[in-house]
């Protein structure tokens, strides 16, 4: 009686951690592959605003690197581009780092293995992504149900190619290249 009852509870926890762990399973083999990525560019536009904005992120050297349009971060020291052509240099201060922070590529492993463990995961369909096939999936996590994200990461690198974050009425569509990152600090 005692053996099947721990059975009983042993082969559900088993099969959750399969969901996660098994090499096979094309979310583990995802969540394995974008915790190794150190460089990444992301495309970002939400309702409302109208625009898109291009984030480069590169960790290199044991530097951390943040580009966008008009400042180029590493480690703690930002590079401001004037209309003029000319940069500025400035130091930030801890508080004001935590900003950047979530782009930061061991921030984001932190929130893949948070995920892993404490978010709903339903597979779609595969479906055209660029000039590549992704695998779909519908992410809630059940300490904010009213917020969901659907995500598309390719069947060959299992890379993220795309994701659309929705709260409520607000949405934010994010599409992702991993090729020809080389962040440069400014003359």
């Amino acid at each position: 009686m005692r053996k099947s009852l721990l059975l009983l509870l042993l082969v559900p926890l088993a099969f959750l951690g399969w969901k996660f762990t098994h090499p096979g399973n094309p979310l583990a083999r995802h969540l394995a592959a974008q915790s190794a990525v150190t460089s990444f560019r992301v495309q970002s536009s939400s309702s409302g605003r109208g625009i898109t904005t291009t984030t480069e992120v590169q960790l290199k050297n044991g530097h951390f690197y943040l580009k966008t349009a008009d400042l180029i971060l590493v480690d703690n020291t930002t590079y401001l581009a004037s209309p003029s052509g000319t940069w500025t240099v400035q130091v930030l201060s801890p508080r004001e780092i935590t900003a950047y922070q979530r782009f930061h590529p061991t921030q984001i492993k932190a929130n893949l293995a948070k995920s892993a463990k404490t978010a709903q995961f339903t597979p779609q369909d595969k479906e055209p992504c660029a000039n590549l096939t992704c695998y779909k999936y519908q992410e809630i996590d059940p300490a904010y149900p009213e917020a969901a994200r659907t995500l598309w990461f390719d069947t060959r690198a299992y890379l993220l190619r795309k994701d659309i974050f929705s709260f409520g009425e607000f949405s934010s569509i994010n599409t992702y290249s991993y090729d020809n990152i080389d962040i440069q600090i400014p003359n």
